[in-house]
């Protein structure tokens, strides 16, 4: 049943893609933006944005900008992991970096980054409420960035704390959870009680989904997992 229910708010993302990120001149830079995103994946941000909307009783079609956006900045975020990580395959297929070159690659990911807020400003909402959702995204890539940051530096160390890598999690997965659902709270949810669970509804998933990723990394076959497996 919940798998149902995923898979028809991933498709409604699927869909609104090509509408939103058409291929235009350069075409070569936007099939470099679209590869993976055409690729698939399970969308669990957007998705979870759409279903936090119906939740309070919204309609998804009025976060759909902002499911898309996130969907955006995620996929922007594995072009630069994959560079970083020298990675050959993600979802299966060759990454960005190598089948056009790193320096094109990071101006896909670039790109992906900019159209997100374009993208996002198309919510309709009064001008303060989108004004504190770009803000709100724009400090979400923040702690995206400090998180990998600390991940990568935690790579050279044996003496991570659970506390330092419980701080990593939260910023590069649940960080990135609970600004969407926070967007439902500026359109959609009026009362507190609705704030807060949404609020810890996105920190506790976002915390448990990286930990889970971060184990399936370590123990899953590259041929399975569709990318490098992480080094132990």
């Amino acid at each position: 049943m919940i798998e149902e229910i995923l898979q028809k708010k991933a498709k409604l993302v699927d869909e609104s893609i090509p509408r939103f990120l058409p291929i235009t001149p350069p075409e070569e830079l936007y099939r470099a933006m679209r590869h993976l995103l055409d690729a698939g994946g399970k969308r669990l941000r957007p998705s979870a944005l759409l279903l936090a909307a119906e939740a309070v009783g919204g309609k998804p079609e009025t976060v759909l900008p902002a499911a898309v956006a996130v969907e955006l900045v995620h996929n922007f975020t594995l072009i630069h992991d994959d560079i970083m990580d020298e990675a050959d395959l993600r979802r299966g297929l060759t990454t960005v970096h190598k089948k056009w070159g790193v320096p094109r690659a990071i101006i896909a990911g670039d790109a992906m980054y900019s159209k997100a807020f374009e993208i996002l400003s198309c919510t309709k909402s009064d001008p303060q409420r989108l004004v504190e959702s770009l803000e709100l995204l724009s400090k979400t890539c923040t702690d995206i960035c400090e998180g990998q940051w600390m991940d990568m530096n935690f790579a050279t160390r044996k003496d991570v704390t659970e506390d330092e890598y419980m701080s990593m999690v939260e910023k590069k997965t649940a960080f990135f959870l609970r600004p969407r659902l926070k967007w439902v709270l500026h359109y959609q949810a009026q009362t507190t009680s609705m704030q807060r669970a949404l609020w810890d509804f996105g920190r506790f998933t976002g915390i448990g989904f990286q930990i889970y990723d971060d184990v399936i990394d370590l123990i899953t076959p590259e041929e399975i997992l569709g990318k490098r497996r992480a080094e132990i």
